[in-house]
């Protein structure tokens, strides 16, 4: 039995989206009632990752970290399971979620091999050190390793637009051009006609663009096209880097978002 089975007991909640059914899996979960329940909800969130089942061998992963003037607030990243092996795209949200998340892959058979980076912000990256320390090979950009900057890593390098094989699946990796960040990735999953948009694609309950502390809002818009038109037709599912999974109208809420913001002087 697994650390995360001993220590965190496991709830589960089957639900339909996005017209497929997903079961929830929250690791680091425990019961309470009323005032403490909600407290104890809060803390929890902190320190668990939920997983959902988006696709066949395709989970999106979610943790969680508080941030100033907003709260506690998600993240997504997938975890990819084939031939007795997994596949992250992108950390948790610090090394103790990443843990339990390596764990909780283990206990699917579903060990992590390898994982991708979609840019170098810590809601993405923010698990290195246990990957460090459990082996595992990390892909990313030249860009990535360079604004990442941390002592060690020397990942298997991507040259954009990528085509890998990763624990028997197909995995496409493209960078668009600037948007959120400089160095953002998109990842595309042929077989299963899922999308990562990552931070550069805001969920259908986003007001605005959220972290625009390293965007580039000029170019954003035409990244935006670039991922509508490579990838807008043969998609059925969209994941943003924060927020609830959705279809292809997530891209066209961003365009939209970006055409509303406020302009630099």
């Amino acid at each position: 039995m697994s650390s995360i089975a001993r220590s965190f007991p496991v709830a589960l909640a089957c639900l339909v989206a996005v017209g497929s059914l997903a079961c929830e899996v929250g690791l680091g979960r425990g019961a309470a009632g009323g005032e403490a329940a909600a407290h104890e909800a809060h803390d929890d969130r902190l320190g668990r990752v939920d997983l959902s089942n988006i696709a066949d061998d395709v989970l999106v992963h979610t943790s969680f970290h508080e941030l100033p003037d907003v709260g506690v607030f998600p993240s997504n990243g997938l975890l990819l399971c084939g031939n007795g092996e997994g596949v992250l795209v992108d950390t948790a949200w610090g090394d103790a979620p990443t843990e339990h998340l390596l764990e909780e892959a283990a206990r699917r058979k579903c060990p992590v091999k390898h994982a991708i980076f979609t840019h170098f912000h810590d809601d993405r990256t923010g698990g290195l050190t246990t990957l460090f320390a459990r082996g595992v090979r990390v892909h990313a950009t030249e860009a990535t390793t360079r604004l990442l900057a941390r002592p060690g890593f020397a990942p298997e390098p991507l040259v954009s637009p990528a085509s890998l094989t990763l624990a028997g699946i197909e995995i496409e990796v493209f960078f668009p051009g600037p948007a959120h960040a400089p160095d953002n990735l998109v990842v595309y999953l042929p077989a299963s006609r899922v999308l990562f948009g990552g931070c550069m694609v805001k969920a259908a309950s986003a007001k605005s663009l959220g972290n625009v502390k390293d965007a580039a809002l000029a170019e954003w818009p035409s990244s935006i096209a670039r991922v509508s038109e490579r990838y807008a037709e043969k998609t059925s599912v969209v994941v943003p880097g924060h927020g609830a999974t959705g279809g292809v109208s997530l891209l066209g809420h961003t365009a939209r978002l970006l055409a509303s913001a406020p302009k630099a002087p």
